[in-house]
């Protein structure tokens, strides 16, 4: 006999597991081609106004947006119009296995995480999906990218220091097993690039901000050294000021960039 608990994850699963992986963008949602307009009118508002980030209820999601096309004021890696989409990025909220996917894996690359094996990737730079999954096939996030039949709208110039930073990641009232599954990613992309620095940056509440932001940053800082093995001086933190709850942007940025300004919350 079927327990309720099994029927619950096989609706849940049969809801997930088509949202989590599609070809050609996700949920109609595709890289240099959608705009936030179109996000949201899908996915409903951002968790902050402006923001990147949407709390939807399988999933947190992540979305990127251009600053602007080449050599217009606004140096970006994509020459695509302002608000356009540049990637999309999905932490589940419910456990999810790699054989849920049920993907063809001989499309993508393997790779496994020199320093801590528990973390596996797998990349199909075809269709620009990425997956990440810990050591037993859990996934923790996918990634959705420019495809490589986009790869023309990509500017001929690198990224400026001049050019405003852009968050890697957001997010707020997490608790510490979910916030790890983001400083996670966020580790693997300093370790794929040793030239680029990791800025935390901590709004604290109203109040105790600034105890409780340098608190946050601290302990999320030591996580990135002794756990995933980040060079200590590679890992910058900022008191960003106060904002209503613990709010934690996280940025990767050149050495040679200026470090990302905070923008306060509360008066």
């Amino acid at each position: 006999m079927i327990t309720s608990t099994v029927i619950r994850y096989v609706l849940v699963l049969s809801l997930i597991t088509p949202a989590f992986l599609q070809e050609r963008g996700w949920r109609g949602i595709t890289p240099l081609h959608s705009t936030r307009e179109e996000v949201e009118r899908l996915i409903g508002q951002p968790m902050m106004p402006g923001g990147i980030t949407y709390d939807l209820k399988t999933e947190r999601v992540n979305v990127v947006y251009s600053a602007g096309g080449c050599g217009k004021g606004h140096p970006s890696e994509w020459n695509v119009p302002v608000g356009t989409v540049i990637g999309v990025t999905l932490y589940p909220q419910t456990r999810l296995m790699l054989s849920d996917l049920r993907v063809d894996l001989s499309r993508f690359e393997k790779s496994v995480n020199p320093l801590s094996s528990d973390s596996v990737f797998y990349k199909d730079d075809e269709d620009g999906i990425s997956i990440g999954t810990g050591s037993t096939g859990e996934v923790f996030v996918v990634q959705y990218l420019p495809s490589r039949k986009d790869s023309n709208l990509r500017c001929p110039t690198t990224r400026q220091s001049s050019e405003p930073a852009r968050s890697f990641d957001e997010y707020s009232n997490l608790k510490l097993s979910d916030e790890k599954a983001r400083l996670n990613n966020f580790a693997l992309r300093l370790q794929r690039d040793p030239q680029l620095n990791g800025y935390i940056v901590v709004y604290g509440r109203l109040g105790d901000h600034s105890d409780k932001a340098k608190a946050h940053a601290k302990r999320a800082k030591a996580y990135l050294v002794n756990a995933r093995r980040i060079r200590e001086a590679r890992i910058i933190t900022i008191d960003g000021g106060c904002s209503e709850n613990i709010e934690v942007e996280l940025y990767t940025l050149p050495s040679s960039a200026p470090p990302p300004t905070p923008t306060a919350r509360c008066n």
